[in-house]
């Protein structure tokens, strides 16, 4: 899953409109425009500590640090967890694992309409 669907996935499981997706312009990462309370706002977890914690908080996400890597997960929807390796950017490795998790909270909720 590239960054992008990442991105669009975590967005959906938090239940956010998305407007528009944008590329960065050195066209290292994405960027989505939601709409919130009424009005658009940018929504950039895998970038931003503030939309990541947002994120982590909303759809209740638990996050760890152990021997090197960070963990995320919910902790009754399936127990779905992501593990990235903190390497020497532990808040990058942090908002990933965060937005992995959603992304996964949003692929889980996806199959479980489909099959039911």
């Amino acid at each position: 899953m590239n960054d992008r669907e990442l991105l669009e996935l975590a967005a959906k499981a938090a239940g956010h409109e998305i407007l528009q997706v944008r590329e960065y312009e050195d066209g290292s990462g994405w960027w989505a425009v939601i709409r919130y309370d009424g009005s658009a706002m940018d929504f950039d977890p895998l970038g931003d500590d503030g939309d990541a914690l947002r994120l982590a908080a909303h759809l209740q996400i638990d996050v760890w640090h152990r021997q090197g890597h960070v963990g995320a997960g919910h902790p009754h929807k399936g127990l779905i967890r992501s593990f990235e390796a903190e390497s020497t950017d532990r808040a990058a490795a942090t908002r990933r694992a965060i937005v992995r998790a959603a992304a996964e909270l949003a692929r889980a909720a996806d199959a479980g309409g489909k099959e039911g």
